[in-house]
Parts: C-alpha cells; sequence; structure tokens
C-alpha cells in the first residue's frame, strides 16, 4: 500500500506473497476494506481464500471472517447498496453482513446454466467442476444491478440486483440460429443477448476473461464503457 507521497506503508511478508491467492481489495466509504486472501496458517486450498478479512490502509485488519464453508471466497468481492459486501464462492454469490458476520446466499449461478454442460473449452470437452470460473462483480447503482466476470463460460453478465434477474449477457458462445433467432447458453429471452454488429470487421471476441470494470456508464441511455482483461486462452482453437 502507497500513500499520497508514493511512500509504501506496508506489504505482504514473504510468508503470505508466496500464498496462491491473494484477491482484490472493495472499499467501503471510510477508506477501509474487505480483501480475501489464503491464509497459509490455516492451510486453506490452491485458490480459494478462506479468509475474508475487514483491513484499513495502515494494514491494520480489524475484523477477520473465517471458517464457515460459504467463505471460500474466488477472486473477487463489491459492497453492495446497503453495504454488504457481495463475493463469489465457487458457482454462487454470497452477501456477508459486515455487522452480524454472517453470510447468506444470493444467487446460484446454477439456475441460469446447466451446471453439467460444464465449461466452454474445447481441448478438455468441458470442466464440470469449475463450469464458471467467476472472477469479478461490480454494483452499479445506476440501475441497480451486479455486472459479473465468467471465465470459463466467455461471458459478461448484468442482472438486476433486487430480482435477480438477467438484464443481458455477452459472450462468444452465442449467435444466430437458421431461423435468425438469437441463442446463448444461459436460460434467457433472446433479446437479452448482445451480438456485435455484422459490419464490424475489427470487432473480436474476448477468451478466458478477466477483471472486468465500468469505466464510464449512462443508465438512461444504456450506453456503457467497459474494460476487461483478455486472457486469449485457445482464442484461435473457437
Amino acid at each position: 500500500a502507497f500513500d499520497v507521497n508514493g511512500d509504501v506503508r506496508w506489504y505482504l511478508t514473504e510468508e503470505w506473497s508466496t500464498v496462491d491467492c491473494s484477491y482484490s481489495f472493495s472499499f467501503d466509504k471510510d477508506g477501509s476494506g474487505f480483501w480475501a486472501s489464503r491464509n497459509p496458517l490455516t492451510g486453506s486450498i490452491y485458490n480459494w481464500g478462506c479468509e475474508i478479512f475487514h483491513m484499513t490502509w495502515t494494514g491494520r485488519v480489524d475484523v477477520l471472517y473465517s471458517g464457515a464453508e460459504d467463505t471460500q471466497v474466488h477472486h473477487a468481492g463489491c459492497l453492495g447498496p446497503e453495504g454488504e459486501y457481495l463475493y463469489f464462492a465457487s458457482n454462487r454469490i454470497y452477501s456477508l453482513n459486515p455487522e452480524t458476520g454472517v453470510s447468506s446466499l444470493f444467487l446460484d449461478l446454477d439456475e441460469f446454466i446447466d451446471p453439467s454442460q460444464g465449461a466452454i473449452n474445447v481441448e478438455t470437452g468441458g470442466s464440470t467442476t469449475d463450469s464458471w470460473h467467476p472472477n469479478s462483480i461490480e454494483y452499479l447503482p445506476e440501475d441497480d444491478s451486479l455486472l459479473l466476470s465468467y471465465r470459463n463460460q466467455q461471458m459478461i453478465l448484468k442482472i438486476d440486483f433486487t430480482t435477480r434477474e438477467i438484464k443481458w449477457v455477452f459472450t462468444c458462445a452465442s449467435g444466430l440460429d437458421e431461423e435468425g433467432n438469437s441463442w446463448t447458453r444461459l436460460s434467457c429471452d433472446a433479446d437479452k443477448i448482445i451480438l456485435p454488429d455484422d459490419g464490424d470487421a475489427d470487432f473480436e471476441w474476448f477468451y478466458d476473461q478477466h477483471d472486468s470494470n465500468v469505466i464510464s456508464y449512462d443508465a438512461q441511455s444504456g450506453i456503457m464503457l467497459l474494460a476487461l482483461f483478455d486472457n486469449g486462452t485457445n482464442r484461435y482453437n473457437y
């Protein structure tokens, strides 16, 4: 962590920096934030952070949420409209109440896609052990929605925060059938599927993406500028 002068205020020790996972901060209003990491002292498993920390900018951990099955945090979390901490745990999204330390199920992603379909992976035929691989979540107060990124479905998904209904989906696993109808792996109406313009010769799909972030968003017009990291895995195999 750096201060306004660019001076290092604190950093992870060698013991912590060699763990498999340290995920991003989600800041709250007072400048503190939630952070999830695999804790080497508890021997938690690869690629899942079993501890959620509430940490100040000075590096002081004031609360540690640990031990429950539903704190198997993966990749990312964000603050909701009431100060709750929303985070991925496998194919589910949980909501942590910071005051009580109690987590509750917010959304089961298997409601949208049959997990037996597995991941979109041409080399292995699809993995059913990690069908989704969620990696970023962002709350959009402009229209009370969540923006979600799923690597193993090659998918950016927007859902209504209150109703949990799909607002739109953007994925290479989509297109038009012989009758001109939109299709995707998701259980959603065709008008929720965003397809690129046929005349856009420069358009390229992302593959195994991470870290989608909204740069700007006009909820009234629906125009969004979105940035993401395109891992590009198996790009030319699709």
